[in-house]
């Protein structure tokens, strides 16, 4: 995924999506469409999570390497996973805001510490 993004940009890209895989929350981040039944994936997302979702968005600005910005994205990480929040739904999320490989796998380190 990380690697096909770039390439389909303003194009088409098939994603299949697999039981150890799940991609709901990135689809619903990019309003694909469901190739089942032509619908797009509406956003359910609840607008508290929504927002915290954003705010750990924009504290990955360095890639979640260190410093304030990591350290403000692991206390809403947490606060996310102790809501019932799942790693994937975050790695989604951070996936549709094409973050980098290198990026998202420092944040599944992060949220790892709490699931």
């Amino acid at each position: 995924m990380y690697r096909a993004i770039p390439y389909a940009h303003e194009g088409a890209l098939a994603v299949v999506e697999h039981g150890a895989d799940p991609l709901s929350r990135w689809a619903m981040e990019t309003l694909a469409v469901n190739l089942v039944d032509g619908q797009l994936t509406p956003k359910t997302w609840d607008p508290d999570q929504q927002s915290l979702l954003e705010d750990i968005h924009t504290y990955g600005n360095n890639g979640w390497t260190g410093g304030p910005g990591a350290d403000n994205a692991t206390l809403l990480v947490q606060e996310l996973v102790a809501n019932g929040v799942g790693s994937a739904t975050i790695l989604g999320f951070m996936v549709a805001r094409r973050h980098s490989e290198e990026a998202i796998d420092r944040l599944a380190a992060i949220i790892g510490r709490f699931v």
